[in-house]
């Protein structure tokens, strides 16, 4: 009891100053969406689904909601960041010029701020405490920081040399089967790529993610060989390492590397004291990717994607979460990450090359992440 007081009182005397938490910034990906890549023969249309290609469904807004209440519970009533009323000088919310995107963002703060004492509520019909909170975009031919990169001729180069390297055409020519499989079935022009590969594998997961009966082509078997191909070659054809290539930090750059700069930047404005905000969210998907590879770029940028989630894809609604800390008078980051909304958010600072513990100085961490962050378009 006296040791309890005698830390009280050196705490309250300003000897020991106890971690706070400053800022928090996060990147999500979206919820449950209808498939993008579909194949003339697909019996899953949209109108089928009812909504159009690659936009959210119900189940993903809930997915986004319970995402939301997640974060509500963590920094508005556990860590006390956030006030439970919506301010524009506490909260700043960008997403892709998606609509699978704003939509997830739009169901993430529906209970995020739920409750906000920030909507008519003598409106009768008015969805109970609601409050409509802004969500900002730019159009994606401008959007570097989460929008498409398909107009980057140096980017789409790299890619295809990765794709014409030999040890990948000969992976690629082993699962002829598979392709001969795909071009016998689907009702579209014969093709043998990698990306035939993907964007059948794409398409199946999806309808999977619905519990969708598969065609009678589609065996157990035949799926099985096309999500290890994928899960093969996915990474490696947008800079991870493989096939005798080293990761290539260059292609990480050219697609994360405008969200990292945004991020440091953000994490300095808060730290000289030029930025009110408490609470900046990003609603993302790099639409040049088709297959909303940014969060997987920004993971084995990090290198801890292998670690967290092995070779597939980012799932739905995973989220990545860069905190400021201050303590001592010194400036910390920590990273958490959560793949789903059925895991929680885990600690994975330590994992980081020259991060030690689960509070990174921010001077180490800004030595780690220069080389992927982009400072001008001509990357």
């Amino acid at each position: 009891c006296k040791m309890r007081l005698f830390t009280w009182l050196l705490s309250y005397l300003g000897i020991i100053q106890e971690e706070k938490l400053l800022f928090t910034q996060l990147l999500w990906r979206h919820g449950l969406r209808t498939p993008m890549d579909t194949y003339s023969n697909e019996p899953y249309n949209e109108k089928f689904f009812g909504v159009h290609q690659g936009e959210l469904v119900e189940k993903g807004m809930e997915q986004h909601f319970i995402r939301g209440e997640q974060l509500r519970k963590m920094y508005i009533k556990k860590q006390s960041l956030v006030s439970a009323k919506y301010s524009r000088y506490e909260t700043y919310v960008r997403s892709s010029d998606a609509p699978r995107c704003l939509q997830s963002a739009l169901a993430n703060l529906a209970a995020f701020y739920s409750g906000s004492p920030t909507f008519p509520s003598w409106i009768p019909h008015w969805p109970s405490a609601w409050t409509p909170i802004p969500v900002h975009t730019v159009a994606l031919e401008e959007d570097y920081v989460l929008g498409s990169f398909d107009v980057c001729k140096k980017y789409i180069k790299l890619k295809e040399d990765r794709q014409q390297r030999k040890e990948f055409q000969n992976f690629v020519a082993s699962k002829w089967r598979l392709l001969k499989t795909i071009n016998a079935n689907t009702g579209d022009p014969p093709e043998f790529s990698f990306m035939k590969l993907a964007g059948m594998y794409q398409s199946l997961s999806i309808e999977k993610d619905f519990n969708l009966a598969m065609p009678k082509w589609v065996t157990p078997e035949f799926y099985s060989e096309l999500e290890a191909t994928f899960f093969a070659g996915n990474d490696y054809i947008y800079g991870a390492a493989g096939f005798g290539l080293s990761m290539d930090s260059e292609m990480v750059k050219m697609v994360a590397g405008f969200l990292f700069k945004e991020w440091m930047d953000n994490i300095d404005e808060v730290i000289n004291g030029t930025s009110t905000l408490k609470y900046y969210a990003y609603s993302g998907v790099n639409i040049a990717l088709k297959n909303d590879k940014l969060m997987n770029p920004i993971l084995f940028g990090l290198g801890v994607k292998d670690d967290l989630i092995g070779l597939a894809n980012s799932d739905y609604v995973s989220t990545i979460i860069w905190e400021v800390w201050e303590k001592e008078k010194q400036h910390f980051i920590k990273i958490l990450f959560s793949p789903n909304i059925d895991n929680s958010f885990k600690i994975i600072t330590s994992k980081i090359s020259g991060c030690n513990s689960d509070l990174c100085s921010i001077s180490d961490f800004k030595k780690f992440i220069a080389k992927f962050v982009a400072e001008s378009v001509e990357v």
